[in-house]
């Protein structure tokens, strides 16, 4: 039983790295592909990741720039994950239109307006690759410390001790001379 959960947490513990590898290479393709942009047409394309939470079009976008948008330089293509979060769910009507905590509001869609997407999604890349690969390293060492089932010895001989006669098994023979050598020598010295 306990070697099918370690199998599970080795499994578990491989996709939370998975997606950490995912979200960086996402990021890290969204930050290359506003750079080829930049260099491209000149104008520098913001992805702020409140875009992935309500939503943005490509349209507000000037032509000119949108002519320059390739099949590798599309920083846009990130912007489909929002296809994902498809449909209107209470997050995205409050950041859209807030009905309560107006205040928190402003900070919130102040503060996603400040993150890049690509930046977010490197940071949360490493993070999550550095948790899948902490859950790794416990399942591991939780693997070198479980006991390993004793062998039994598979020498059926016997040994007769030199010093007091008795048969010992060869595993045994080293301690128990050892101890014969020691307790004669304490009777030797008794007697002088």
């Amino acid at each position: 039983m306990k070697k099918i959960l370690f199998c599970l947490g080795y499994f578990f513990s491989g996709l939370i790295l998975l997606c950490g590898i995912m979200s960086g290479s996402a990021g890290a393709y969204t930050l290359i592909s506003q750079v080829g942009l930049f260099l491209r047409s000149g104008y520098w394309v913001e992805l702020p990741f409140i875009y992935l939470l309500t939503g943005f079009s490509p349209a507000v976008v000037p032509e000119k720039i949108l002519q320059h948008i390739g099949t590798l330089f599309n920083p846009f293509a990130i912007l489909e994950i929002n296809n994902l979060l498809a449909g209107s769910n209470s997050l995205q009507e409050w950041l859209s239109e807030p009905q309560s905590w107006p205040e928190v509001h402003e900070i919130v869609v102040r503060l996603l307006e400040s993150i890049p997407i690509s930046m977010f999604l490197l940071v949360f890349s490493v993070l999550v690759s550095l948790g899948g690969l902490t859950i790794m390293s416990s399942i591991s060492e939780a693997m070198d410390e479980r006991p390993l089932k004793e062998e039994e010895p598979t020498e059926t001989g016997t040994l007769p001790c030199v010093i007091c006669g008795k048969k010992v098994r060869p595993k045994k023979y080293q301690t128990h001379w050892t101890r014969c050598f020691l307790g004669e020598e304490k009777s030797q010295s008794k007697e002088t």
